[in-house]
């Protein structure tokens, strides 16, 4: 998804993952929208393991997040 996007590489660090400890690339990106929701000047991990973008804290860290039956509610903290 990193190349598709044309996501630079700025950098490596750790990430902690369910698989375990992995070292990946880190890019940036200008943003990032979901469910009415955008973050902008994201950092992005760059994983070779994985086929799509995942989204975590860097865009899901100022909202609490509630899942229900059939919808996804984002409330700003």
């Amino acid at each position: 998804m990193a190349t598709a996007l044309g996501v630079k590489p700025e950098g490596k660090g750790i990430s902690e993952t369910a698989g375990g400890t992995v070292e990946v690339a880190f890019g940036r990106v200008n943003s990032v929208a979901a469910g009415g929701v955008e973050a902008k000047n994201i950092v992005v991990s760059i994983n070779e393991f994985l086929d799509i973008g995942l989204l975590g804290q860097g865009f899901f860290g100022s909202y609490d997040v509630t899942i229900r039956e059939n919808v996804i509610e984002f409330s700003p903290r």
